[in-house]
């Protein structure tokens, strides 16, 4: 390892040079602060917060709240016309319980997914400086007569070192970016709205 201010060979990993007492900062470190600095000084970065850059962000999608809350109300209210009809009927208590626990699964889950879409408006946008560190799906269903559903998800590391894995609200922005990629990455909760690309390849996700 070089220093970079006098060129004497220095240790690995050495905080300061013996020679001239320079503070040595591994090559590593140097580039991918070089790489964010890039990002921040570009036109991608200034206009981060433009009225009419964010306007073009992606929403919440309307059929991921309306699709599983009409499903469980329908849900639910099968399982309330079973339990009335059971004990309208004299039907042993347990034939009335029974639809009455569906009941309560089907309110807990319509629930989490009126809580989830509550806590994506209540959160700010954040627009940062990262680099794509990873990209996976996930796919859940498909079995039998059942249709397949596939789930993205996108994991930016930033400045400070720090990863955060996001879920992707448009499959077409999965497909957009690339591993290693750097630039702004727009994100609200926990999904990611948008990236502006401003360089590539760096490699292994990390400015190095």
């Amino acid at each position: 390892m070089k220093c970079a201010s006098c060129g004497a060979e220095i240790a690995p990993g050495a905080v300061r040079c013996e020679f001239c007492d320079s503070v040595c900062a591994p090559v590593e470190s140097l580039a991918r602060a070089n790489v964010f600095e890039q990002v921040k000084r570009s036109p991608q970065f200034a206009r981060k917060d433009n009225p009419s850059r964010r306007s073009t962000l992606a929403g919440y999608p309307v059929l991921a709240v309306a699709g599983p809350v009409g499903f469980f109300i329908l849900f639910i209210g099968v399982a309330l016309f079973m339990a009335t009809q059971a004990g309208s009927h004299g039907a042993p208590t347990i034939f009335v319980l029974f639809p009455m626990i569906f009941v309560a699964v089907g309110v807990f889950a319509a629930f989490h997914v009126i809580r989830k879409y509550m806590r994506f408006q209540d959160a700010p946008i954040m627009a940062r400086a990262a680099v794509i560190a990873g990209k996976r799906l996930s796919v859940t269903g498909g079995s039998g007569d059942s249709n397949a559903s596939t789930f993205y998800f996108i994991t930016a590391e930033f400045d400070d070192g720090s990863r955060e894995e996001y879920a992707v609200l448009k499959s077409g922005l999965y497909g957009r970016v690339s591993e290693g990629d750097a630039g702004v990455i727009f994100t609200r909760a926990d999904s990611v709205l948008d990236f502006d690309r401003v360089t590539g390849g760096v490699a292994g996700g990390h400015a190095s």
